[in-house]
């Protein structure tokens, strides 16, 4: 199964434990859903940025266009563990 994840960070209204809204819903939302290849995670800045170092992720920066408006964001580096099993 091939799947593209977006992921951001603000504040949302969650609304009887199950439905979420707000802009960083929408922008995980459309980078997951519209912008995101498959195989591929996006997280804009704001998130990665709340990620501590030692954590060791990797990310390219890359523009996104959502609703018109370019956004800052990262496609995370990551290796499947085949090649983790080459190293």
């Amino acid at each position: 199964m091939h799947v593209s994840i977006g992921i951001d960070y603000g504040k949302i209204l969650i609304v009887n434990n199950e439905d979420m809204f707000g802009d960083a819903v929408n922008r995980a939302c459309k980078m997951g859903e519209d912008i995101g290849a498959a195989d591929e995670v996006l997280i804009t800045k704001e998130a990665m940025d709340l990620i501590p170092t030692e954590a060791a992720i990797e990310g390219k920066p890359i523009e996104v266009n959502i609703g018109g408006m370019n956004v800052a964001a990262y496609s995370i580096i990551y290796r499947t563990n085949a090649e983790e099993e080459q190293q």
